[in-house]
């Protein structure tokens, strides 16, 4: 079984292409030819990047051989964060979606909830296996966080969209102010994945730490070398 050392390197990938991911300072260039409009943006915090680093800490996470879901959830994560990345390029060019394209990008809008929410999952089953006992108290509560106030609220609005489909426009929920505190509270669980993901990587530090100063019993220390 892989050291938990071999964790570090991918949290690390994973925290940072997400922060590249969620700062977004862009500016774009478009022109209208024949009334549709198309041109091309530019991510200055690549989105796309961050995306790569993402799928390459995911990828490492794969490797680690533990009992149960675990490889089949960090497959689905690793093809959830692939499909993003081909999202992330698309967002760079500007033009009129067809529906079935729009119909797909919300497809892996709902299958990237579910990558977070078995995510978690894993990173709580991986920190179990390794005994580091505060990420596994942590990635509980991110998954519980990412349940209820991420998972749940989307869902219920991809229900009202799809009978809004069916029952006419006028079908829908008015939130008026509280759609602020609604949004705000979305928030929570990408906050609480960043806390998450910084201290697993801490806590492996810690414990990969300690495994090396620990002392090798095979070796006499009350020896003298000349």
């Amino acid at each position: 079984m892989l050291p938990i050392s071999h964790a570090i390197q991918p949290l690390r990938w994973i925290f940072w292409g997400l922060m590249l991911c969620v700062f977004d300072f862009a500016f774009s260039t478009t022109q209208e030819v024949n009334g549709v409009v198309s041109g091309f943006r530019f991510d200055v915090l690549n989105d796309l990047l961050g995306m790569i680093i993402v799928t390459c800490g995911v990828s490492k996470l794969r490797k680690f051989e533990l009992p149960g879901s675990y490889q089949s959830f960090m497959l689905f994560v690793f093809v959830v964060s692939v499909l993003n990345c081909l999202v992330a390029l698309k967002e760079h060019f500007i033009f009129p979606e067809p529906t079935p394209l729009s119909l797909l990008s919300d497809g892996i809008s709902i299958a990237t909830l579910l990558a977070v929410v078995l995510f978690c999952l894993c990173m709580q089953q991986l920190s179990q296996t390794y005994g580091l006992v505060r990420s596994v108290q942590s990635w509980r509560m991110t998954m519980q966080l990412a349940l209820f106030l991420l998972v749940l609220p989307l869902g219920i609005m991809r229900v009202v969209g799809l009978l809004a489909i069916f029952l006419g426009p006028n079908f829908g929920i008015a939130l008026g102010v509280l759609a602020i505190p609604i949004l705000l509270a979305m928030l929570v669980p990408f906050i609480h994945f960043f806390i998450s993901t910084s201290r697993m990587k801490r806590e492996a530090e810690m414990v990969t730490a300690q495994s090396i100063d620990l002392p090798d019993p095979s070796v006499d220390d009350t020896s003298v070398s000349f």
